[in-house]
């Protein structure tokens, strides 16, 4: 009686500490804040994956902090921001039609902008010997993850013909409102999913609507990179 007694409790305390395992990983996935140091001049938004935009040049940073499961503790990132040089590139081209000569500052300004809206961002993240890449545009529905980019700056962190992984989301994973900036010596990031969250008021009452509960780092799936044109 005594011995089954015994194993009684131990199941509880062990299906307990699983429990708090969940929710605060659960918990966890809500968010995502760090703090970098490097060099860079870069800013972008995200409103969820499918609604991404970004300008600036590029950052390379170390950073501290959370990103998600597969990110945690301190890493290397670089920020490889296609706005401005792709658009650059249209934007001269299209002046360099233009007839008029007496074209307003404040316009050339806004048809960069709206030129570079809907080119992808990288995000390349080196966590040991980890190395994965993401990407992300305005409008990021048709397999964004498949293009690929080369530039000087990713070099820093890996071989851009190299290997590296592409991070496989859930819908779940992909709901994050996040801000993240880069601006000469310093660098941050922070945001909230508010799909996580609901999946996290759920698993309080024994609901895993994000299928990721005993996963831990594995709950975010990586896959090899297509490398397209290279």
């Amino acid at each position: 009686m005594i011995v089954r007694s015994l194993s009684c409790l131990a199941l509880l305390a062990m299906a307990s500490c699983t429990y708090l395992r969940d929710r605060g990983l659960d918990f966890a996935d809500c968010f995502k804040v760090n703090a970098g140091a490097g060099i860079g001049l870069a800013v972008d938004i995200k409103l969820t994956d499918y609604v991404s935009p970004g300008v600036g040049v590029a950052s390379y940073t170390i950073n501290a902090g959370w990103d998600d499961r597969r990110i945690y503790g301190v890493w290397r990132e670089s920020d490889v921001i296609n706005t401005p040089r792709i658009a650059y590139e249209v934007f001269l081209a299209e002046q360099g039609s233009r007839t008029d000569e007496n074209v307003e500052a404040a316009t050339l300004f806004t048809d960069l902008a709206l030129s570079s809206l809907n080119l992808p961002n990288e995000r390349w993240l080196r966590d040991g010997d980890s190395v994965t890449v993401e990407y992300y545009s305005l409008f990021n529905f048709w397999g964004a993850g498949e293009r690929h980019r080369a530039r000087a700056m990713t070099g820093h962190i890996v071989d851009p013909t190299g290997r590296a992984r592409m991070v496989d989301k859930s819908v779940w994973q992909k709901g994050f409102f996040d801000l993240g900036i880069a601006v000469g010596p310093v660098a941050a990031r922070a945001g909230f999913n508010p799909l996580q969250f609901v999946d996290f008021l759920g698993g309080l009452f024994g609901l895993d609507l994000a299928d990721d509960d005993g996963k831990g780092r594995k709950a975010v799936r990586l896959r090899d990179r297509e490398i397209i044109g290279s």
